[in-house]
């Protein structure tokens, strides 16, 4: 069984389009009047994808965000 951790939020939300995951471009924000850098998603999926997993977004806008991590199984 793969190991997974999901984190949730009832915030502003995103709108998410076609394109490969912007919000995890390095400096992305996608809400201008929030205080940010856009480096913190960036690195959590680096840091996740250099360990083999992956991360998923599902994002309604108005109602909140999603972020479900797929780890790897340890050895």
């Amino acid at each position: 069984e793969q190991p997974v951790l999901e984190v949730r939020d009832n915030g502003l939300g995103m709108h998410l389009d076609d394109q490969q995951n912007p919000v995890f471009k390095l400096f992305n924000r996608q809400h201008a009047h929030i205080d940010g850098t856009g480096v913190g998603l960036y690195l959590v999926q680096r840091i996740v994808s250099s360990q083999g997993g992956h991360v998923e977004v599902a994002s309604t806008v108005g109602e909140g965000t999603t972020f479900t991590i797929y780890w790897t199984q340890a050895r």
